[in-house]
């Protein structure tokens, strides 16, 4: 799990510099039409080898990845926000690590308190200057109103509001666009155990 916050951490530190300067050439020519479009990919619990990309011998596991890592930047330094999931999110989000946000360990199901408000997240920058942001994903940075992912810069958000082993529960206005009723058959208590798929 720590190597892979480590990769995707430097990919998006290294990102948000080029697309921050990408964004500030766009900003000094406001006739141009072209911006640059692209995806934060952030996982839990993958490992380096993992990926087709990576050496991995099974080099069909990841088609996608890998012709995404063929055609696009590879880094092979890293570096992690944290080693757990809550800081890493909000150290992807902020560009800032937990010590400087106050995040600096995992929130609770029921937890009251968030990602703090005060922080600027790189969805509010992009918002800025004219982006549609969206993520479909895990959360995990706050469950009541203010924490939310459309009260953060997010134009739409389909995904869980923390850890699939923390189980289910549906918050009214959680996704943008609103989603169904919680699938029990999809989300587990574990995150290893085989899930009923929903329709096809």
């Amino acid at each position: 799990m720590v190597i892979a916050v480590k990769i995707l951490f430097t990919v998006f530190a290294s990102s948000f510099i080029y697309f921050g300067h990408a964004i500030s050439i766009f900003e000094k020519n406001p006739g141009t039409s072209e911006r640059p479009n692209f995806v934060i990919l952030f996982a839990d619990d993958i490992g380096w080898g993992d990926f087709g990309a990576n050496w991995n011998p099974n080099k069909d596991v990841t088609p996608n990845l890998n012709n995404m890592a063929e055609e696009g930047l590879r880094l092979t330094d890293f570096h992690a926000g944290s080693s757990v999931c809550t800081p890493s999110r909000a150290a992807l989000l902020t560009g800032r690590l937990g010590l400087r946000t106050g995040v600096i360990e995992n929130f609770v199901q029921d937890s009251m308190g968030g990602l703090p408000v005060n922080e600027t997240t790189i969805a509010e920058v992009l918002k800025e200057s004219g982006y549609y942001t969206g993520m479909i994903g895990k959360w995990h940075l706050g469950m009541t109103r203010d924490f939310h992912p459309s009260s953060r810069g997010l134009d739409y958000y389909y995904g869980l509001p923390y850890s699939n082993d923390m189980g289910c529960v549906d918050v009214p206005t959680y996704n943008r666009p609103e989603c169904k009723e919680c699938p029990t058959q999809v989300f587990n208590r574990k995150s290893t155990d085989t899930a009923e798929p929903i329709g096809k």
